[in-house]
C-alpha cells in the first residue's frame, strides 16, 4: 500500500478550510460529515462503521500537519500506534531503570547496616569472651577456694562458663580490612 502525503502550508488550504467548517453544526448537517479529533474518537467512529475520508496528523518534528486519505489511513494509523507503543515502552524502561537504581541504593544501605551489625556481633563476642576470662580468673577462682576451705557452697557447684568461638562471616574485601585494621567499624570511620 502506498502512502500519499500532502503537507499543509497554511490555514488557507481548501482541505483545512473544509475541516474547520465542520466544527459548526450547520456545516456538518449540510455536508453529512463530522470531525473527530483525537485517536479515541477516531477509534470509536471506526468501531461504529464510519470510514474517515481524511486524517490530519501533526508531527512535532515538521512544521505542517500531514493529510491522510482513506488509501493511506491504515498505514498511518499503524505507524502512529507503533510510535506510541515505542514511546510507552521507553517511558516504562526509564521507570524500570529508576526503580533499579533505587533498589541498588537500598541494597547498598542495607549491606552497610548488615556490615555494622556483623562488626557489633564480633565486638560483642570478643567482649563476652574477655568477661568470661575475667570472671573465671577473678570470681570463680575465689568461689572455688571457698569450697576448698570447707565453706558451705549450696546444692551445686558453679558451672564453667564456655567461651563463644563463632564469629560473623565477611566477604573477602571486608575480611582484608578487618585483618589490617581490626574491625570493620574502624575502617568505616577512616
Amino acid at each position: 500500500m502506498t502512502v500519499e502525503r500532502r503537507h499543509i502550508t497554511g490555514f488557507s488550504n481548501p482541505t483545512v478550510k473544509a475541516l474547520r467548517a465542520l466544527r459548526e453544526k450547520k456545516h456538518r448537517k449540510a455536508a453529512g460529515r463530522f470531525l473527530a479529533e483525537g485517536l479515541r474518537l477516531l477509534t470509536d467512529a471506526r468501531e461504529c462503521g464510519h470510514v474517515p475520508e481524511v486524517l490530519v496528523l501533526a508531527d512535532r518534528r515538521e512544521p505542517h500537519p500531514l493529510l491522510a486519505t482513506p488509501t493511506n489511513l491504515v498505514a498511518i494509523a499503524r505507524t502512529v500506534a507503533q510510535v506510541w507503543r515505542q514511546d510507552k515502552m521507553a517511558d516504562e524502561a526509564r521507570a524500570i531503570g529508576a526503580m533499579g537504581a533505587e533498589l541498588y541504593d537500598r541494597l547498598r544501605a542495607a549491606s552497610e547496616h548488615l556490615k555494622r551489625v556483623g562488626g557489633g556481633l564480633e565486638s560483642a563476642v570478643n567482649n563476652y569472651n574477655k568477661f568470661v576470662g575475667s570472671f573465671e580468673r577473678n570470681v570463680l577462682s575465689s568461689g572455688r577456694r571457698m569450697a576448698e576451705k570447707g565453706v558451705e557452697i549450696g546444692k551445686a557447684e558453679i558451672p564453667d562458663v564456655p567461651l563463644v568461638e563463632a564469629t560473623p562471616r565477611y566477604n573477602a574485601e571486608d575480611a582484608a580490612q578487618i585483618g589490617s585494621a581490626g574491625t570493620p567499624e574502624s575502617t568505616a570511620a577512616d
